[in-house]
């Protein structure tokens, strides 16, 4: 898997370069808004609030097929620690019967909190794809970042036009998915941009 994101990172890099190379179409440049600045304070507050309802949308999602398991595993792992400190108070069970259920227990608790934490990470997988699909759903929509920072897109060019398009489309789904947090921190730093250049 690893090897062909490698590949297919090679190949994404080396297309762009032979593109930008030949030039064939003129790819023409796009000029930022002149607030730019504060338009993206202005997107990046709404991306906000579209992430924050999207990632209680999936949690809800996710809760409807995850959760009764996740309880299941959990109270697996309770039983276990309750066994394990019933048998360290009980002083009737001594010698190799005691180290022997002592071992059993250890084995039951290790492995009961190992598929709780399999079962937690496969559940940060789904997850995060499903967020990846909406959020590259609701910008193939038209919900995007870098078209509302350009004057305008060359529609004269069919293949920048396309290729920016698309790339929005990536990458404003990306934010998405990657949640709330990732984008207030872009939002932060932006507002310190403008705080500075008012100083300024």
């Amino acid at each position: 898997m690893k090897t062909l994101l490698q590949v297919a990172l090679a190949l994404v890099a080396f297309g762009i370069l032979l593109v930008v190379y030949l030039d064939r179409p003129a790819l023409a440049f796009l000029p930022t808004r002149p607030d730019a600045v504060d338009q993206g304070l202005h997107v990046m507050a709404a991306l906000f609030i579209v992430a924050l309802a999207l990632e209680r949308a999936i949690e809800v999602y996710v809760a409807t097929f995850r959760n009764a398991r996740a309880i299941q595993l959990k109270h697996a792992v309770e039983r276990a620690d309750e066994d394990r400190k019933f048998l360290e108070e009980d002083k009737k069970l001594v010698g190799d019967a005691r180290d022997a259920k002592a071992k059993g227990l250890m084995d039951t608790h290790a492995a009961a909190r190992w598929e709780l934490v399999a079962f937690r990470s496969e559940t940060q997988v789904y997850t995060m794809r499903l967020g990846l699909i909406l959020g590259l759903a609701i910008s193939a929509l038209g919900f995007r970042v870098m078209q509302q920072l350009v004057t305008a897109i060359p529609d004269a060019n069919a293949f920048q036009a396309a290729a920016f398009r698309g790339l929005d489309v990536a990458i404003t789904g990306g934010l998405l998915a990657g949640g709330s947090k990732g984008i207030h921190a872009i939002t932060q730093a932006i507002g310190g941009l403008t705080q500075a250049g008012k100083k300024q």
